[in-house]
């Protein structure tokens, strides 16, 4: 299901794989899951901010707000 999409994209970045590790934009993928009420997601979220500095923290959150907003045609 959707949330199934969600927690994949996530640990794409989390992971690099296919793509450069950031977690900043893991964590912007685990937001937007969490937003649609994905428990896994929140979970994950969690989890990688305790890696994270503020900062990237509210980057994602920005980025995450921003996807949403644009139907998912800028989710960068």
């Amino acid at each position: 299901g959707l949330g199934d999409v969600y927690k994949r994209q996530g640990h794409l970045y989390v992971d690099g794989e296919g793509v450069p590790k950031n977690l900043t934009l893991a964590y912007m993928w685990y937001q937007i899951g969490a937003t649609a009420g994905f428990k896994d997601s929140e979970e994950n979220r969690d989890r990688i901010a305790r890696m994270m500095d503020q900062d990237s923290i509210l980057l994602a959150k920005k980025k995450a707000k921003i996807c949403i907003e644009s139907l998912y045609e800028t989710c960068k």
